[in-house]
Parts: C-alpha cells; sequence; structure tokens
C-alpha cells in the first residue's frame, strides 16, 4: 500500500490553522491517534485528512482509513444500542465496541509511523482507497 518512500518521501506538512509544520509519518500518526478523543475528534479528523488530503497519497489513504473507521464504529453503535434496548445481554457488545473503539487506531498509529498502511477490521468501505 503507501509507503513513505515511493512518490512521496516523508516531508513536512503544515497542520491546519496552526503555526507548525511535522513529518510525513508523524502527521499519519496523528490521523489516527486523534480518534481517541470522541466528540473533539470527530471534527479534527476531518479537519487533518481534507486539509491536506492532496498533499500526498499517504495521508489521503490513511485519512480515509480513519474516517471509515469513525463513520462504522457510530453505525455500530446506534444498531447496537437499538439491540440492546430489546435484548439485554447485548449490553455486552457496546463494551466490546468500545474496547476495539479505541485498541484499533492505537495499532493503526504505529503502523503509520512505521511507514505501513493497516486497514481496520470490520471497518466498512465509505470512502474508497
Amino acid at each position: 500500500m503507501a509507503k513513505y518512500d515511493d512518490d512521496n518521501p516523508p516531508g513536512m506538512i503544515p497542520i491546519p490553522f496552526v503555526c507548525i509544520e511535522m513529518y510525513l509519518p508523524t502527521y499519519c500518526l496523528l490521523l489516527h491517534l486523534v480518534l481517541l478523543f470522541p466528540g473533539l475528534g470527530f471534527v479534527l479528523i476531518f479537519l487533518l485528512w481534507l486539509s491536506n488530503r492532496e498533499r500526498s497519497s499517504a495521508i489521503d489513504q490513511h485519512g480515509k482509513a480513519a474516517v471509515n473507521w469513525l463513520i462504522s464504529c457510530l453505525l455500530y453503535a446506534v444498531v447496537a444500542f437499538m439491540v440492546s434496548l430489546y435484548y439485554q445481554p447485548f449490553h455486552v457488545a457496546l463494551y466490546v465496541l468500545i474496547g476495539v473503539y479505541y485498541l484499533f487506531p492505537i495499532i493503526a498509529a504505529i503502523k503509520a509511523y512505521d511507514g505501513k498502511y493497516w486497514h481496520y477490521p470490520l471497518s466498512i468501505p465509505f470512502f474508497k482507497d
């Protein structure tokens, strides 16, 4: 998939609305770690991804993966909540979803910093790679 040493070597990427720049692997790491902040992460992921997706194919690919995971988790949470209203033992699925929601972005961030792309398991591809 998108490695950093292909057509887009690691370079300095500006962070939107802030007067700082960071290296491409760090920026891709940030794209995944911002998901660890519910609510704020929803706004930040779109801001970080949409502002710099033209600069690098790696940013576009990691941003799409993170946004797909965010939207998939929201969809899974709504469905799990609705089912748990009628079937009490399904509350366990909500706790598993919360754990997986925090675990997968950490794994993806580690892979992104190493220059590798990691597809989130169970992620629905709303934005195709």
